[in-house]
């Protein structure tokens, strides 16, 4: 066969190229949503005024916008769980500021759902174990008084760059979702049809040996016909050794030998009286 077969380390490094190339393409659309997000952020604080929790996404935004600057100098993985702790962090932020009026549960999901698709299972665990304790401990600050919101929702909610920023995170997360699935499937389609030039290959391998097998049969039989069949004396020689490795009948009726015999015997063991 001209083309080689599929082999498992084939298969693992397309899933790997792919699983990067996604990694890659969801970390542009989240680096173009949080330089927009910092603009919306400023613009912000010119109504509601300054708010800690504004420094904080602007840090944590552009922590998103360096790993995609960088994303060819940094491993997948370590993109992979900064990524994801940065999500989980702009969430949890979020609630410390806002409490439940926060719009912080769409990071918190998306960086619990990269943790599940990109992560080990232990892992994507731990991520998701520390989120849930995490907004636990900000249920009880907030419901317990310990924690108060320094923000005027009113002025928050009435502001026209908050309603575009929520807008603006449907659309991005979205549209990563849509790019996610369909890269998948992509992956998913090219290892499909992969496996399956791999069956047609083994077939088609499995089918060219057994013609083989069915020649040497053939051949073989061809070879004790005229070895066995014809009147003439035949004696293969080992050249090695220089001990007879074969003789047919004739040889054996006409020198009085067995074959037994004849195959312990070396060709000066012949005597000119049976020849």
């Amino acid at each position: 066969m001209n083309s080689p077969l599929l082999s498992d380390s084939m298969s693992d490094s397309i899933i790997t190229s792919a699983r990067a190339r996604l990694v890659d393409t969801t970390l542009m659309a989240f680096a173009v949503f949080s330089l927009l997000s910092m603009v919306f952020s400023t613009l912000r604080s010119i109504d509601i005024g300054w708010q800690p929790i504004f420094a904080v996404h602007i840090l944590l935004f552009a922590v998103l916008v360096a790993l995609c600057l960088f994303r060819g100098r940094i491993g997948t993985g370590v993109k992979i769980n900064t990524a994801i702790a940065t999500f989980i962090l702009i969430g949890l932020a979020g609630f410390i500021q806002l409490g439940i009026a926060s719009g912080g549960i769409i990071f918190i999901v998306v960086g619990c759902v990269l943790a599940v698709s990109f992560s080990e299972i232990r892992t994507a665990v731990i991520y998701v174990a520390v989120t849930i304790a995490g907004l636990s401990l900000l249920a009880y600050l907030h419901t317990g008084g310990f924690i108060v919101p320094t923000v005027n929702l009113d002025a928050y909610n009435s502001h026209w760059t908050s309603w575009l920023n929520l807008l603006m995170r449907f659309a991005v997360f979205t549209l990563i979702l849509v790019v996610a699935v369909a890269r998948l499937n992509w992956q998913y389609l090219t290892l499909f049809h992969s496996e399956q030039d791999r069956s047609r290959e083994l077939r088609d391998s499995k089918e060219e040996l057994q013609r083989v097998m069915r020649s040497l049969e053939e051949s073989e039989r061809y070879y004790r016909l005229l070895f066995q069949g014809g009147d003439d004396a035949v004696i293969v020689y080992d050249t090695a050794d220089g001990r007879i490795a074969n003789v047919n009948d004739t040889v054996c009726e006409r020198l009085g030998y067995s074959r037994e015999e004849l195959l312990r015997m070396a060709p000066r063991d012949l005597t000119a009286g049976g020849d």
